[in-house]
Order: structure tokens, then C-alpha cells, then sequence
């Protein structure tokens, strides 16, 4: 499976693969559309919850034609990355009965899905190809759901690279940092680390191609970084790398 990386040039690509009929598994090669730029404080909006406990959420539909109601990304293979939701039963009912602290929100990590995870044993295949059929033909989705954590972090660019790679899909809300090596990252914020999400730049959320154009376009940029929240279990495995990688 092949992502896109902070300096490929735009390609045509295939469309995002649909779970149903309105929900978007962002996990394939996508060309980035623009959206319009919107701009706030780092911790702002959907960035600015404090991050809670994992919990469990089960969805139910009557047939596979039926839409789950989310958007979802999973271009790192180790979390899916909820970045939005829509309007579709399974999820607003569910969210309609379930306790506020326990809603299913844009910026969660789903982290399990009908016993599909990271740390299964998937046979050789990719994670995303697993849960993308999971997702599809099943009408119970039980997912392990973790708060997103936010943090802060200024970067001095000076005179040499960031030292990330990064990687992105097609209409989804950040970008993910699938390595870091030698550069102003890990010089100005070593705890940044592979796995991590950019979801805002100077206070810029937006799609990727946003967020690219304000990483480029600033000397000493902010970065508003999500992780899922950490649980006693340990941390989460390593992303898999992309097949197409640039240093930034």
C-alpha cells in the first residue's frame, strides 16, 4: 500500500476506499483535495479535550449497505484515526444513548476493531487491508477507542531539515510522522516520535495539503501533536512504514 509523502508531487490517484456507501477509509493513495484553510488556536475546537480513558463502542447496522457513519484513517496500519463523523444511524444512535464521556468523537483512536489489531497475528497481511474488510462486511463493529493527547511543540527550522517523514491520505486532517531522524525536530522537541499525528500548525487545522503548505511556509512553526492517550498496557507498536518516503 502506498501513501503519499510531504514533497511528492500531486498525482491522480484512486478514489479513497468506502467502507459503505458514505463512509471513507482513507488508507489508499489519494490525491490531496483542498480544502479551505481554517484557522484557530492550537488548542482549539476538536483539539482542545482533555484526554480520557480508553472504553469500548459497539455499533450495530442491519445490512452492510448500511453506512457506520464515520470517516476514518489508517495510513499509519498500527491505530484508525477517526477523523470525522457523519450523518448515518450506527454511530448517532449510539452516540445519542451513550454517556458524554464515552461518545465516539472526531480526533479518537480506534485501536481494536472485532479483535483486528496492531498487535495481531494478521497472517503476513497489512492491518489496513484486514479492518477495511472487517469494516465492510460486518454488522457488528466492536471497537477499542482511545482519547486522543494533545501537546505543543516550537520548532526552529534554522538552516537544515526537519528530519521527519511524513506521510498523508486524501481528505484526512493531519499528518503522520512515520519517522524521525537527524534534524530540528528532534533537536527543539525530542519527544515528538514516530507514529505521532501533526493535526494543526500554528493554530492552521485543515486537510494535509493545509497543514503542508504552513509547515513550509513558517521558519519556527508550532506543531499540535496527537498521540492516543497511553493505557497501562504498554505503548502502542511501531508504524509501519510507507513504500515512499521524503525527508522533510
Amino acid at each position: 500500500m502506498l501513501f503519499k509523502s510531504c514533497c511528492c508531487t500531486a498525482e491522480e490517484g484512486a478514489p479513497p476506499c468506502c467502507v459503505s456507501p458514505t463512509d471513507q477509509l482513507e488508507g489508499m493513495v489519494y490525491n490531496v483535495v483542498g480544502g479551505t484553510e481554517t484557522k484557530s488556536h492550537p488548542a482549539a475546537n476538536q483539539h482542545s479535550r482533555q484526554p480520557q480513558n480508553a472504553f469500548t463502542v459497539t455499533l450495530k447496522r442491519d445490512s452492510a449497505d448500511v453506512p457506520w457513519g464515520l470517516r476514518l484513517d489508517l495510513a499509519d496500519n498500527r491505530t484508525i484515526h477517526v477523523c470525522g463523523i457523519l450523518e448515518s444511524s450506527p454511530v448517532l444512535l449510539y452516540n445519542s444513548t451513550a454517556k458524554d464521556d464515552r461518545k465516539l468523537k472526531s480526533g479518537d483512536y480506534i485501536v481494536e476493531a472485532n479483535g483486528f489489531s496492531a498487535t495481531a497475528d494478521l497472517d503476513g497481511k497489512l492491518l489496513s487491508q484486514v479492518l477495511e474488510r472487517e469494516l465492510q462486511r460486518a454488522t457488528t463493529a466492536v471497537l477499542a477507542v482511545r482519547r486522543p493527547q494533545f501537546f505543543d511543540c516550537t520548532i526552529d527550522k534554522g538552516d537544515g531539515p526537519m528530519g521527519l517523514d511524513l506521510n498523508y491520505t486524501g481528505h484526512c486532517t493531519s499528518l503522520i510522522i512515520s519517522n524521525v531522524m537527524s534534524g530540528a525536530v528532534q533537536r527543539c522537541a525530542p519527544e515528538v516520535v514516530a507514529g505521532d499525528r501533526i493535526v494543526a500548525v500554528n493554530g492552521v487545522v485543515g486537510q494535509a495539503n493545509t497543514l503542508l503548505q504552513a509547515l513550509k511556509s513558517s521558519k519556527k512553526p508550532v506543531l499540535t501533536i496527537s498521540r492516543p492517550t497511553p493505557v497501562a498496557d504498554g505503548q502502542l507498536p511501531p508504524p509501519v512504514s510507507s513504500e515512499r518516503k521524503t525527508e522533510t
